[in-house]
């Protein structure tokens, strides 16, 4: 819900007339086809799509491909998104649920996006659960942890209970332990 806000903000934003913002929502579930090739993909692809014609690294990735459904390599890739981004006053990045990539796509991921931020205007954010990993990776950077209060999910929970059956909208005693139980194991997620 974070990143969802973030994201309308920074686009809805004046930021000047070249500003992309391009993001990932990481699923767990979805580790083996969210791997790095197919995530820089995705980022290739909504900076071209905010181009107002077919950019030139975007073309000749195209041309230069060696089969019809073959990814270009993670180099070209991050090459094609560096030569959008240079061209732009303002580049966002944003990534939801970093922890849920596989150890090995984050890490490809994280690099690839320091390079663009040492290299480029980018400006970079990402959401995660506590990790010791993550953490170290982002060690200097501005960090922000925010955690739900277990009667803020309660009030959130509270109304969202007119969607449920309608047996357990006429018991307030069992409203109640719903609530409690998911607030209790939400744990401040």
């Amino acid at each position: 819900m974070l990143v969802s806000i973030a994201i309308e903000y920074l686009r809805s934003a004046k930021h000047g007339e070249k500003s992309f913002v391009a993001f990932l929502y990481c699923n767990y579930q979805r580790q083996t086809e969210q791997n790095a090739e197919n995530l820089l993909a995705a980022i290739l692809r909504q900076f071209a799509e905010q181009c107002t014609s077919v950019p030139e690294p975007v073309k000749a990735l195209y041309t230069s491909r060696d089969s019809k459904n073959a990814l270009p390599s993670i180099e070209k890739t991050s090459e094609a998104i560096s030569t959008i981004i240079k061209r732009q006053d303002r580049v966002f990045l944003i990534v939801d649920a970093l922890d849920e990539c596989s150890k090995t796509t984050r890490g490809t991921i994280l690099e690839r996006i320091r390079y663009l931020q040492k290299h480029t205007k980018a400006r970079f954010m990402a959401t995660s659960r506590p990790d010791d990993g993550i953490k170290r990776a982002f060690e200097g950077a501005t960090q922000l942890e925010i955690r739900a209060q277990e009667e803020d999910v309660e009030k959130y929970l509270a109304n969202q209970m007119d969607k449920l059956s309608e047996c357990v909208k006429g018991n307030a005693s069992m409203q109640q332990d719903i609530k409690k139980c998911i607030a209790e194991v939400v744990d401040g997620m």
